[in-house]
C-alpha cells in the first residue's frame, strides 16, 4: 500500500513541476533521471515482497526468480508486462504452502 501512495505522491509532484517548468528543456531530462531513480528505489522493495510471498506459498527458488526477473524486463514489452502482471497477482494470491509438497 505504501509503495501506490508513494508512487501517487511522487506522480503529482512530476507532473506539477513538469507544468511550472514547461520552457525549460533540461528540466525535463532532469525530471526523468530523477524518476528513473525513484521508481527503481520503490522497485526494490517490492521485489523482496514478492520474493517473500512467493517463497511462503511454497515456490522453488528458479521459477521464483525466473518471475521476478520477468518483472524487471517487462515494463518493456506491453503485452508481456500485462500477461506478467496477471499470472504474479493470480501466485501472490494463493494460500501460504500451495505448491509445497506434502
Amino acid at each position: 500500500m505504501s509503495y501506490v501512495i508513494v508512487n501517487f505522491i511522487w506522480d503529482l509532484i512530476i507532473k506539477g513541476i513538469s507544468l511550472c517548468f514547461q520552457d525549460i528543456s533540461w528540466m525535463s531530462e532532469i525530471l526523468m533521471v530523477i524518476s528513473g531513480l525513484v521508481l527503481l528505489g520503490l522497485m526494490i522493495p517490492l521485489l523482496a515482497l514478492n520474493v517473500r510471498r512467493l517463497r511462503d506459498t511454497g515456490m522453488k527458488n528458479g521459477l521464483n526468480y525466473t518471475l521476478n526477473t520477468i518483472g524487471f524486463i517487462s515494463p518493456m514489452f506491453l503485452i508481456i508486462g500485462m500477461i506478467y502482471q496477471i499470472v504474479l497477482l493470480v501466485l501472490l494470491c494463493m494460500p501460504t504452502g500451495k505448491f509445497q509438497k506434502e
